[in-house]
């Protein structure tokens, strides 16, 4: 399966409990997670990955400063684990 298929899992289920999500382009920074959901006026980060793949160094780095920050980021490597953070993330929208 590849991190394209996994990611429309991640954006179907997003839309489909009426989260706000979007990819991000970031300019100047290396490793950054690759969407944004806001909820109540909370933002997550979710990374999405092949299944079995890892977040690369600079990834895991990126991901921890934003973490730091009080913002969580998810990294998703399956359609299960997509519609699982979106579960999370929405609580009873779902």
């Amino acid at each position: 399966m590849l991190e394209r298929r996994v990611a429309r899992a991640l954006m179907d289920a997003a839309r489909g409990a009426v989260l706000f999500i979007r990819k991000c382009r970031w300019e100047g920074r290396v490793g950054a997670p690759d969407y944004i959901i806001l909820r109540d006026g909370r933002a997550y980060f979710v990374e999405t990955k092949a299944p079995g793949e890892k977040p690369r160094p600079s990834q895991l780095v990126e991901f921890a400063a934003i973490g730091a920050a009080g913002v969580p980021v998810a990294v998703v490597d399956s359609i299960h684990a997509a519609f699982a953070v979106v579960h999370a993330i929405a609580g009873d929208k779902t």
